[in-house]
């Protein structure tokens, strides 16, 4: 088979092996690139991107374990209204897009968000220090990595 190889090579003019080399040597760069150097990039990227998001958790999580260890009884401030919602949400820099009050003594709260940590801090800060009580909580991402949130609470 070899011989086969090195006589078709042999049959080639110096011009022809030239540019065959040097098309050998682009694709094997290609493939180093693609299918070595690529993947432990992109490997290292997402490993950093996941740190990132467990440690912004974790500090979440350590800030909220008081309030979890004690049963969730933390000292309610003020009853939870739709003006203490607003006011809660404008100290985190949040602003709903739409709030509405139900008839049915339930607010239902519109956001758009970017900072993941806000939006939970809010949360946090109604139910635990106002007692808010969630009825339905709708969280998604969107290409543009915005989180829309719709949020119905009982007053």
């Amino acid at each position: 088979m070899f011989s086969n190889l090195r006589h078709h090579w042999q049959e080639r003019e110096p011009r022809e092996q030239v540019l065959l080399g040097v098309m050998g040597g682009l694709l094997a760069l290609v493939v180093f690139w693609q299918f070595i150097l690529n993947p432990v990039f992109s490997a290292q990227n997402d490993a950093r991107a996941d740190l990132l998001r467990a440690e912004r958790d974790y500090t979440t999580v350590a800030r909220t374990l008081p309030t979890l260890s004690s049963g969730g009884r933390a000292a309610v401030t003020r009853p939870f209204s739709q003006a203490v919602f607003i006011e809660t949400a404008r100290a985190r820099g949040i602003n709903p897009s739409r709030v509405q009050p139900d008839g049915n003594e339930s607010l239902t709260v519109w956001i758009e968000t970017q900072d993941t940590q806000a939006l939970y801090g809010l949360l946090n800060d109604v139910i635990v220090k106002n007692g808010a009580v969630l009825n339905r909580v709708t969280i998604s991402t969107s290409v543009n990595q915005n989180l829309s949130a719709q949020i119905t609470f009982t007053l």
